[in-house]
C-alpha cells in the first residue's frame, strides 16, 4: 500500500477557506454522518472521435479529474489530476488516492474502529482479519460519499467502473443501484475492494455512496445550481474569440459550441490556467449545491418531519419522507379513544395492568438488596448502575415505577421512582423496594444472585391473563389496524396484553419524536401500536409464492401489494380511475384577426392547491358509502346529500359509471383512460362501466351529462374547514413547504435583487417550491403499467412504490386540476361572451377574446361563484388569487399577435408570449423557424434530437477492448404541423390565407380511435390550416360509420374508406408510397370522372406506360374507377388539374 498518500499523476491543488461548506463541515459533529464527500468532474476531448452525427467518448480521450473534497471541519480542497496521451486510463485508483492525499494533507490520522471492520467484513462477505490485514497500520478512510452532477457521465470516466458498479466479491449484500434520466445515478452505501491497476496483490476497502445533484435541484442544468450558489459558468467561447478560432457570428451562435469545447486538450495546452478554472468550477458548484441542500435538510430534521440527517436520492423522495411522517401520526384525537373503548368496552383493563405496589420482602440478601436499592436511587454519578438495575429487573418492577424525564438541556432520561431529587442527595430505596415483585423475582430465578447483578442471566415467565372470549372478538375488529409482526400478520390480543403490561412500569412516556415527555395510559400506549400509516392508505405487502419476471424479490410494488380485501375494495377502482392531465386542443389552426387578445391562464399553482383540497382519510373501516347502482337524483342533488358527500365536488372516492352527454356539448370535461396499451386519457361524449373519481362525476353532472353510477365508494374522510389538520399526509407536506416558501420570498423581497441575501432566500423560496411540487408525483409512483430498468440485472422491472402511494390520492390530484380548470374556464367565457378556449393543459388554458381581461372582476367572480372550501383555501394560502397570466415574456399579460395552435401542447405566437413545443429542443426550433414553414405549407419535417446512450445501456453492454464510456449522437425523428384530433372537427374560420378548426367530441373512443388512425397519414402531408386545404377537407363527409362485412362490422371514417388505400407506418414509408401509388390512383380516378375532357391515348403514353402495358388495361381501370372518391386535397397539392391542362380536348 505504500505510496498511495501521494498521486502518481500530474495534479494540481486549490486551497479554500475553512469557512466554506458550512453545512458540510458540522454534518459529523452535529449529526453523526461521518462521511467524506468528493465532487467529481471529467474533461476530455472529442475531436478525434466524431464519425456521421456520433461522438464516441473513449477512455483516452479523458484528459482530467478534478475534484472538490471536503471532510467534517477540515478545510476543502480541489485536486485535478492530469492524464497525458498513451497514459494509462483513470481508474477507481485513481478516486481513492485523491480522497487518501486529500485526508492526509489536512492532517486527518484516525485509526480505523472495529465498527469499520465490522462493517467493510460484513458488506464485502470477508473476516475482519482480511479486512484487518489488508488495513494494517494504515490511516483511517471514512466511508466516502461521491457526489456527481448527471454522475454516470463521470462515474463511467473510470475504465473499471463497472466491476464496482455491481455486487461485490462474496457479499450477500446487494447494493441498490438507481440510475434515472439517462445518467442520473446514485445508491446506497455499500462497500467495494479497489485494485490497483499495477498490482492484483493491492487492494483498498472502502464504503462508498454515490450521489447525484440534478434530481436534487431545479431543470436548467447545472447552470441553474450555479446561479443558485452564486457561481457562473465559464464559457470557453470567449476564449474562442480572444485566439481568433471563431468569428463573432460563430459567438453569438447559440447552436454553435466553438473550438476549445470539443478540442479541450488545445485549451489546456495553450491557456492552462484557465483550464483549471473551468474544469474546477462544476466541481465546485456540484458540491456547493449539496453544501446549500444539505443545509435545508438540516432545517427540516430540526422541524421534526424526519428522523435522521441524510442526503435523500431525489428532492421528490425528501417531499415523500416528509409526507411519510405526517401519514404516521394519528388520524385524529378520537380514533385511538374510539378502538380503544371498542376493544375494552365493559372490560377492566387495570386488571391487566402491573400492580401499583408489591409491599413485598426479599426472601433472602436483605442486606445485599438494601445496598443494591441505594445505589440504583442515590444522586451519585452511579447512572451507569442505575441502567443495570433497570434491564435486569424491569419485568419485575410496579406500575409507574420508571419515568422518563427531560433535563434542563432537553435530554430525555429514565429516572426510577425514589430516585435522589439531585446530585450528591440520597433517594429513598424503601419507595423502590415496595415497587419490586421478589415473589415473582426469585421464583423465576432461584438462584439469583443479587450481589452480582450485573453477572446475572435474568429469566423471565410470560404473564396470564384470562382473557375473555368478548375481549378477543372485540379486539378481532380492530386487529387489522394494529403495527403487524415480523410474519406480516396482525399480533393477537395475547402479544399485545403483554406489551401493555409490560408498558404499564411508566408513568412518563417520551413523545413528540423524543423531544418531550407525557403522562403514559394505555390510550397512549395504544397510540403507539396503531399503524396509522396503513390506515391510510388500505394496504400492505406480502412476498408471494408465484413469481413474476418484473418483480423484484423484496421490492413493494404492484406485484406484491395487497389491498385491504374487508375494507378497501376500492383500491383496483381508484386505480383505474387515475389519469394523468388533460391536454387538449379544440380549436386548432392559426388565429390572427377574429380575436384581437390571447392570454395564457394558468391555476394559481394547481397542485399545491389540490393538495389543500384532498381531506385525510381512512381506508381500515366501514366506508361512508359503498352501494350497487346508486339513485341518479341522488348525485344530481349531492349538495342536499353532505351525509354522503361530505366535501362537496372534493369529496374523496371512486365509482364505476357510465355517463352520455348530449349530442350539442361543446367540450367534456373529464376524461378516462381506456385499457388499451399505452394509451393516453380520452374525451368522448359517452362511455360505459368506467371508473372515475367522485370529483370527476360530479364535475359530468355539472357539465350536463348523465351518468349512471354502478358501483359508489366513498371512504371515511375528514371534513375540509380550511385547517391543516384535516388534510391527507401530502398535503400538510405541501401546506408546510408553502408557508417556507412564503416566508422565504418575505424575507428575499427585503434586499436588492443583486444581493446575497437576496440570492440567498430566493434559492432557500425555489427549494421548498420543488418540495411542494414533489408531492403529486409520489402519490401515484409504481401505479402505472410502465417498468424501469434495474441497473444490476437490466431487466425491466415493476416500479417500487413510494412511501406514500395512494391511488385515491393520485386520482384526486389531477381531478382536482380538471375541476378547477373546466370551473375557471367556464367562468372567464360567461364573464366574456363570444370568446374562444382553442387549447388547455392540464392546469391552465389559452384565451382569446376581443375584450381586454380584467383581472380583479375575474377574481372576484371566482370568489363569488367557486365552492366555498375553494375559496377558503386561495384566501387563507395564496393571497385570494385563483390563477395567473403566464407568458415567456418579462411581464405581458397578453398578446396581439398570431397564435399558432398546431395540436396539444404544441403551440405559439409571433411575439413567442405563448410557446409551447413539446418534442422539439427550445433552443433549435425558434417560433420564427417554424412559421416559415407554415408559409411554406411544409407539413413533416425532419428533426434531429440529440440522444445519448445511458448508464444502463452501457452496464449491459459488451466493449471489452475499446472501453468506449460513453456514445452521444443525434436520431432523425419526423414531426408534422397537424392536428391530433382530439375533437372532431366540425368547422372551418377563415383568418386571411389560413385559419382554424371548429370541433365537437367524439361520440366513443371507437370513433375516436377509428377516426386517428385512418387520419394519420394524411396528416403527414397535406396542409391542415391553409385555406384552400381546409375548404376541401371540411367539404368531404367526416362521418364514421359502421360498414358491415357480412357478420363482422367494422368503423371507418367515411371519405377515407371511400379513397384510394396510402399505406405506409412511417413518413418516408408514406410519402413514398404517395409518389409512387397514391397520386397516380387519385390521377386516375380524376380522368375516369372526366374521359370525355381529355386525350387519354396521349396521357397514357406520357403518365401511365410505366403502369399499364397497354392502353386498353388502361381503359379498362379508368372504367374501374369511374364515380369513385377523388381525393381533393391530393388533387390540390400535385396541382393535377393544371398537369392535364395540356391534355384537354380543344372545344
Amino acid at each position: 500500500m505504500s505510496g498511495v498518500n501521494t498521486l502518481t499523476r500530474t495534479f494540481k491543488i486549490r486551497n479554500y477557506k475553512i469557512d466554506d461548506y458550512q453545512n458540510l463541515s458540522k454534518l459529523k459533529k452535529d449529526y453523526g454522518l461521518d462521511t467524506v464527500f468528493i465532487a467529481d468532474d471529467s474533461e476530455w476531448d472529442t475531436s478525434q472521435s466524431h464519425s456521421n452525427d456520433t461522438d464516441y467518448r473513449n477512455q483516452d480521450d479523458i484528459i482530467s479529474h478534478q475534484y472538490v473534497i471536503k471532510y467534517a471541519e477540515y478545510s476543502a480542497m480541489g485536486i485535478v489530476i492530469y492524464r497525458q496521451p498513451g497514459d494509462k486510463s483513470f481508474s477507481f485508483w485513481d478516486l481513492i488516492s485523491v480522497v487518501r492525499y486529500y485526508l492526509n494533507n489536512v492532517g486527518y490520522c484516525e485509526e480505523y474502529t472495529d465498527g469499520d471492520y465490522r462493517r467493510l467484513a460484513r458488506q464485502l462477505g470477508l473476516k475482519e482479519d482480511k479486512i484487518k490485514e489488508k488495513l494494517n497500520k494504515l490511516n483511517r478512510v471514512p466511508p466516502v460519499v461521491y457526489v456527481g452532477f448527471f454522475a454516470g457521465v463521470d462515474i463511467t470516466a473510470y475504465y473499471d467502473w463497472k466491476k464496482y458498479l455491481d455486487i461485490q466479491g462474496k457479499s450477500k449484500n446487494e447494493p441498490t443501484f438507481i440510475a434515472l434520466n439517462k445518467q442520473e445515478f446514485f445508491s446506497n452505501p455499500y462497500s467495494i475492494m479497489v485494485t490497483n491497476p499495477n498490482s492484483r496483490r493491492i487492494k483498498y476497502p472502502i464504503t462508498i455512496k454515490f450521489v447525484d445533484t440534478m434530481p436534487l435541484g431545479p431543470q436548467g442544468g447545472l447552470a441553474a445550481l450555479g446561479s443558485i450558489v452564486d457561481q457562473k459558468k465559464l464559457n470557453t467561447k470567449d476564449w474562442d474569440l480572444e485566439d481568433k478560432l471563431i468569428s463573432f457570428e460563430e459567438f453569438n451562435d447559440p447552436y454553435n459550441g466553438g473550438y476549445y469545447k470539443s478540442h479541450m486538450r488545445s485549451l489546456l495546452e495553450k491557456r492552462p490556467d484557465d483550464y483549471l478554472n473551468y474544469a474546477l468550477g462544476d466541481s465546485e458548484v456540484t458540491l456547493k449545491y449539496l453544501d446549500f441542500f444539505m443545509g435545508n435538510v438540516i432545517d427540516v430534521y430540526n422541524e421534526e418531519l424526519i428522523e435522521n440527517v441524510h442526503i435523500p436520492a431525489t428532492v421528490t423522495s425528501l417531499a415523500d419522507e416528509i409526507s411519510s411522517h405526517y401519514s404516521q401520526e394519528p388520524y385524529d384525537s378520537k380514533t385511538v379513544k374510539n378502538i380503544f373503548q371498542d376493544i375494552f368496552r365493559g372490560i377492566d383493563v387495570d386488571k391487566y395492568l402491573r400492580p401499583k405496589l408489591y409491599n413485598q420482602e426479599p426472601p433472602r440478601d436483605t442486606r445485599e438488596w438494601v445496598k443494591v436499592l441505594s445505589d440504583a436511587v442515590d444522586g451519585s454519578d452511579n447512572f451507569e448502575f442505575q441502567k443495570l438495575f433497570i434491564e435486569k429487573l424491569k419485568p419485575y418492577l410496579a406500575r409507574g415505577t420508571l419515568a422518563y424525564k427531560k433535563s434542563k438541556k432537553g435530554y430525555i432520561y429514565q429516572k426510577l421512582i425514589g430516585s435522589a431529587p439531585a446530585k450528591n442527595q440520597k433517594g429513598s430505596p424503601s419507595i423502590l423496594a415496595d415497587r419490586i415483585n421478589f415473589k415473582k423475582l426469585y421464583e423465576d430465578n432461584p438462584k439469583f444472585d443479587v450481589s452480582n447483578l450485573i453477572n446475572q442471566k435474568v429469566k423471565v415467565s410470560k404473564p396470564k391473563f384470562a382473557i375473555s372470549t368478548k375481549l378477543r372478538n372485540q379486539y378481532a375488529d380492530h386487529a387489522h389496524q394494529f403495527n403487524y409482526t415480523r410474519n406480516n400478520v396482525p399480533p393477537t390480543i395475547d402479544n399485545i396484553l403483554t406489551k401493555l403490561n409490560n408498558a404499564s412500569i411508566y408513568s412518563t412516556v417520551s413523545w413528540f419524536n423524543n423531544k418531550d415527555v407525557i403522562t403514559w395510559s394505555p390510550e397512549i400506549f395504544l397510540t403507539t401500536q396503531l399503524n396509522f400509516d396503513q390506515m391510510r392508505k388500505g394496504y400492505n405487502f406480502i412476498e408471494s409464492s408465484t413469481v413474476d419476471k418484473k418483480h423484484k424479490k423484496g421490492s413493494h410494488d404492484q406485484f406484491s401489494v395487497r389491498p385491504d380485501s374487508v375494507y378497501n375494495d376500492g383500491f383496483a377502482m381508484a386505480r383505474e380511475a387515475y389519469v394523468g392531465g388533460m391536454n387538449l386542443a379544440f380549436n386548432p389552426g392559426i388565429i390572427t384577426s377574429a380575436f384581437k387578445y390571447k392570454y395564457d391562464i394558468d391555476l394559481k399553482s394547481s397542485y399545491v392547491d389540490a393538495g389543500h383540497l384532498i381531506p385525510d382519510f381512512r381506508l381500515d373501516c366501514k366506508p361512508i358509502l359503498d352501494v350497487h347502482d346508486l339513485d341518479s337524483n341522488i348525485l344530481k342533488n349531492y349538495r342536499k346529500h353532505s351525509q354522503y358527500f361530505v366535501n362537496g365536488a372534493f369529496t374523496i372516492g371512486v365509482a364505476n359509471v357510465s355517463y352520455h352527454f348530449p349530442d350539442n356539448v361543446k367540450r367534456v370535461p373529464v376524461g378516462y383512460k381506456p385499457l388499451i396499451k399505452d394509451q393516453g386519457p380520452i374525451y368522448v361524449r359517452q362511455a360505459n362501466h368506467v371508473n372515475m373519481t367522485v370529483t370527476d362525476i360530479i364535475n359530468i353532472v355539472e357539465h350536463g351529462g348523465t351518468v349512471r353510477v354502478h358501483r359508489i365508494i366513498i371512504p371515511e374522510q375528514k371534513i375540509l374547514d380550511g385547517h391543516v389538520a384535516c388534510l391527507a399526509p401530502i398535503g400538510k407536506m405541501q401546506h408546510w413547504s408553502l408557508i417556507c416558501r412564503n416566508e422565504a420570498k418575505a424575507k428575499r423581497d427585503k434586499f436588492d435583487s443583486k444581493s446575497d441575501e437576496y440570492r440567498k432566500y430566493d434559492a432557500l423560496q425555489l427549494f421548498y417550491k420543488l418540495l411542494g411540487n414533489g408531492g403529486y408525483g409520489k402519490s401515484a409512483q409504481g401505479l402505472g403499467s410502465g417498468g424501469t430498468r434495474d441497473f444490476l440485472s437490466g431487466n425491466t422491472m415493476y416500479v417500487p412504490f413510494s412511501r406514500n402511494t395512494n391511488p385515491f390520492t393520485a386520482a384526486q390530484y389531477t381531478s382536482i386540476a380538471r375541476y378547477q380548470v373546466n370551473a375557471l374556464m367556464d367562468l372567464v367565457e360567461q364573464t366574456y361572451p363570444n370568446s374562444l378556449v382553442p387549447s388547455l393543459t392540464t392546469d391552465g388554458f389559452i384565451f382569446c377574446s376581443n375584450n381586454l381581461l380584467n383581472e380583479e372582476i375575474i377574481r372576484q367572480k371566482c370568489e363569488n361563484y367557486f365552492d366555498n372550501r375553494w375559496v377558503i383555501v386561495n384566501k387563507n394560502n395564496f393571497g385570494g388569487q385563483f390563477f395567473e397570466l403566464k407568458s415567456h415574456n418579462h411581464n405581458q399579460k397578453y398578446t396581439e399577435a398570431a397564435l399558432i395552435n398546431i395540436r396539444t401542447r404544441f403551440n405559439m405566437t409571433e411575439d413567442n408570449h405563448i410557446k409551447a413545443l413539446v418534442g422539439l429542443q427550445p433552443n433549435s426550433w425558434t417560433t420564427d423557424r417554424l412559421i416559415k414553414l407554415l408559409e411554406k405549407d411544409t407539413v413533416t419535417f425532419k428533426v434531429d434530437d440529440f440522444r445519448m446512450q445511458s448508464i444502463n445501456d452501457m452496464k449491459h453492454s459488451i466493449d471489452n477492448k475499446r472501453y468506449v464510456s460513453m456514445k452521444t449522437w443525434k436520431q432523425t425523428k419526423w414531426l408534422n404541423l397537424s392536428p391530433d384530433d382530439t375533437y372532431q372537427p366540425i368547422g372551418f374560420v377563415p383568418q386571411s390565407d389560413f385559419g382554424y378548426y371548429l370541433t365537437r367530441p367524439f361520440s366513443s373512443i371507437e370513433e375516436l380511435m377509428t377516426y386517428r388512425k385512418e387520419l394519420k397519414n394524411y396528416r403527414s402531408l397535406f396542409p391542415s390550416f391553409r385555406k384552400k386545404y381546409a375548404k376541401q377537407f371540411m367539404g368531404l363527409d367526416q362521418t364514421v360509420r359502421d360498414y358491415h362485412h357480412g357478420e363482422r362490422i367494422e368503423k371507418h371514417v367515411s371519405w377515407v374508406k371511400d379513397d384510394t388505400y396510402l399505406k405506409g407506418k412511417n413518413y418516408p414509408e408514406i410519402l413514398e408510397n404517395y409518389k409512387k401509388e397514391y397520386v397516380q390512383k387519385v390521377m386516375l380516378r380524376y380522368l375516369a370522372q372526366h374521359s370525355d375532357e381529355y386525350d387519354l391515348k396521349l396521357i397514357y403514353n406520357d403518365l401511365f406506360q410505366d403502369r399499364y402495358k397497354e392502353f386498353k388495361s388502361f381503359n379498362r381501370a379508368l372504367k374501374r374507377n369511374k364515380d369513385q372518391f377523388i381525393n381533393p386535397l391530393c388533387v390540390l397539392r400535385e396541382n393535377i388539374i393544371d398537369t392535364l391542362r395540356t391534355y384537354r380536348i380543344q372545344d
